[in-house]
C-alpha cells in the first residue's frame, strides 16, 4: 500500500518532495505519506485510492487522504497491533 502511494506521487503529483513517516502510538502503527505536488480535488479520487481504502479496511485499518489543488497531498494509514 505504501509502495502504491509512493508510485502515485511519482506518476501524478509533480512533486519535488515526498515524505514517508512511521510512528507507533500505543497499540497503533501510523504511516503518513505526503508530498508538495499539485494535489487533486476529492472528486478526482481514482480506482487506485479506492483499492487502497478497501485493502486497509480488510486488515482492520483506517485510511484517509487530504489534498488541496497546488498544495500537495497527505495520506494517513492507521493499523492496530494484533
Amino acid at each position: 500500500i505504501v509502495q502504491e502511494l509512493i508510485n502515485n506521487v511519482v506518476k501524478h503529483a509533480k512533486a519535488s518532495q515526498a515524505t514517508v513517516k512511521l510512528s507507533e502510538t500505543g497499540e497503533e502503527l501510523e504511516i503518513l505519506v505526503s508530498d508538495n505536488g499539485i494535489g487533486f480535488s476529492s472528486n478526482q479520487e481514482n480506482q487506485g485510492l479506492y483499492s487502497i481504502r478497501e485493502r486497509i479496511h480488510i486488515i482492520g485499518g483506517h485510511f484517509t487522504i487530504e489534498s488541496k489543488q497546488e498544495q500537495g497531498s497527505m495520506a494517513k494509514l492507521t493499523l492496530r497491533r494484533v
